[in-house]
């Protein structure tokens, strides 16, 4: 048998009492807690590392796509200028194209449109730029000839392209549909701005009309201060033109053509549409003809 003298209370024993008692599972169970969390920031540093060199990866990989999505849109867009035959869109959205194509004339232009400020009205911005690269090229002593629509046959292109019959010219109810069809509002709008008109004086096509008129009169006075510029008038009802066309002496040329209602422009460096306008010019206008 046990000596029961021998066997001593545990409370004698302070370490393990002390095993025993709540303070120490606490203690161990926030010393595992810490343990634990030690290795989930370890392992969050690892985690963390991965991705952000997962990101870095990524991010390399768009800069590199960029810039050959970018070397790709360069590409094209040298080649689209280096065609010889491409559109340069309908009027007039063209007309931006057409200023920076009348700048790079060398020594003469030989231009076909209906009415002398091509766009005025329709573009009223971009025909600044355009009535711009004609006045430089004639302050430079460059040729410039005109082919255009005589004051009579202007005001009956007037007429037939809005369609308007011997009582519509005054009638403010046909004026007001007509502003309010599409953007032709917004277009009175910039071109009484551009021009700082009264916008109460433009009430009726008749009004419209002779205020663009002036402004075309105005646009031919200018060239012709300068020098160096010829001015051909045709008459509308006996000679409609085909085709506007823009023509320079390097065998580029623009050419712009009804298609389904709409004007299309293409500007071409082929010399044989070239030689084929020139040779148009030299048959229906001999008088205009630039010697090209």
């Amino acid at each position: 048998m046990t000596n029961t003298e021998d066997q001593k209370p545990i409370s004698n024993y302070p370490l393990v009492s002390f095993l025993y008692s709540r303070r120490a599972w606490i203690l161990f169970l926030s010393i595992l807690g810490l343990i634990i969390g030690i290795i989930g920031i370890v392992q969050s540093t690892f985690s963390l590392k991965t991705t952000t060199e997962e990101i870095e990866q990524a991010t390399d990989l768009i800069k590199s796509s960029t810039k050959s999505l970018y070397s790709i849109d360069t590409t094209l867009q040298k080649t689209s200028e280096t065609i010889s035959t491409r559109s340069i869109g309908p009027f007039p959205k063209n007309i931006p194209a057409l200023a920076e194509f009348i700048s790079k004339t060398k020594e003469r232009i030989i231009i076909q449109t209906d009415i002398p400020a091509y766009g005025i009205f329709s573009n009223t911005t971009a025909f600044s730029s355009y009535q711009t690269s004609l006045q430089s090229l004639v302050a430079e002593s460059k040729n410039v000839r005109l082919i255009v629509y005589g004051n009579s046959g202007r005001k009956s292109l007037f007429a037939n392209q809005l369609d308007l019959g011997k009582d519509d010219w005054d009638s403010t109810d046909k004026f007001n549909k007509f502003l309010n069809s599409g953007s032709n509002k917004q277009k009175l709008r910039k071109y009484v701005e551009t021009y700082d008109l009264d916008k109460s004086t433009i009430t009726t096509f008749t009004d419209l009309y002779y205020s663009l008129d002036t402004r075309n009169q105005a646009f031919l006075g200018v060239l012709k201060e300068f020098g160096h510029t010829r001015i051909d008038t045709v008459d509308y009802n006996k000679n409609p033109f085909p085709i506007h066309f823009w023509l320079r002496d390097d065998d580029a040329c623009v050419f712009s053509f009804l298609l389904q209602s709409e004007e299309v422009s293409i500007q071409t460096e082929d010399p044989n549409i070239h030689d084929y306008i020139v040779k148009y010019v030299a048959e229906k206008h001999p008088s205009a003809s630039p010697g090209l």
